[in-house]
C-alpha cells in the first residue's frame, strides 16, 4: 500500500512539474503587483499568461453578448422593470471586468513586446 502510495505521488509531482498549473487571467492581483512581476518573466511565460488574458477577455466579450441579446429579447413594458435593471447590472459587472482584464492584459503584453515577442500571438480579437 505504501509504495503504491509513493507512486501516485511521484506520478503527481512529475505531472505538475511537466505540464504546470497553467496561467490565470487574475483581476485581484493589484497592478502594482503585475508590475513588479513582469520584470523577472521569461519571454514564454509573458505570452502564456497573456494568451491567458486574451481568453478571459474573449470569454467576458461572449457574456456580455449573451447579455445584450437577453435584453433586446425584452418587452417595452419589461425594459423600465427590475428584469432590465439587473440585465443592466449584469451588463456593468461584466464591462468593468473586461476593462480591468484588458489592464492588466496590456502589462503583460507590452513586456513581451519589449522583449522581442511575436505579438500576433497574444493578439486580442
Amino acid at each position: 500500500m505504501k509504495n503504491k502510495f509513493q507512486l501516485f505521488f511521484l506520478i503527481a509531482l512529475v505531472s505538475l512539474t511537466a505540464f504546470g498549473c497553467g496561467k490565470k487571467a487574475d483581476t485581484n492581483k493589484s497592478i502594482e503587483d503585475i508590475q513588479k512581476e513582469v520584470a523577472s518573466m521569461s519571454t514564454a511565460d509573458l505570452e502564456k499568461t497573456a494568451q491567458a488574458y486574451v481568453k478571459a477577455i474573449s470569454d467576458q466579450r461572449a457574456e456580455l453578448e449573451k447579455v445584450k441579446a437577453e435584453l433586446k429579447t425584452l418587452s417595452p413594458k419589461d425594459l423600465l422593470g427590475e428584469k432590465a435593471q439587473k440585465i443592466k447590472t449584469e451588463m456593468a459587472d461584466v464591462t468593468t471586468e473586461m476593462s480591468e482584464l484588458a489592464k492588466r492584459y496590456n502589462i503583460y503584453a507590452s513586456k513581451f513586446r519589449e522583449m522581442g515577442g511575436d505579438v500576433s500571438k497574444i493578439k486580442l480579437n
